[in-house]
């Protein structure tokens, strides 16, 4: 299995956004950062992961996230991310089968399967 591989820049990106979107302390903001560098990192190694993020109503949705290439090739139709992904994180939803997205800052963490 390929060695995780966490980016010293994309979790400096993630903390300063925290600290900036939600007034959270920088320890907190660190750590959320270091989780979803982590999270991403996991994705790129074609791991199916649980993550819990709250929704734009303050809901928390509990997701199995994917970007494997063989389940993204197969809904992908080759004109890149679509717009309305841009600044978010995007991933493939395998409990509903649908491209989800959602703020670094609504980040909750990830679950242990």
């Amino acid at each position: 299995m390929k060695q995780l591989v966490v980016k010293a820049n994309e979790v400096i990106t993630y903390a300063s956004r925290n600290v900036v979107m939600n007034g959270s302390d920088s320890l907190t903001a660190t750590a959320k950062a270091v989780e979803l560098a982590t999270l991403k990192a996991r994705l790129m190694r074609n791991e199916i992961v649980k993550i819990a993020y709250y929704k734009l109503d303050n809901t928390v949705r509990i997701a199995l996230a994917s970007l494997h290439p063989d389940i993204c090739k197969a809904n992908t139709n080759g004109n890149g991310i679509p717009k309305r992904y841009y600044n978010l994180f995007a991933y493939w939803d395998l409990e509903k089968n649908d491209w989800r997205a959602f703020k670094f800052e609504r980040f909750i963490g990830c679950i242990e399967c």
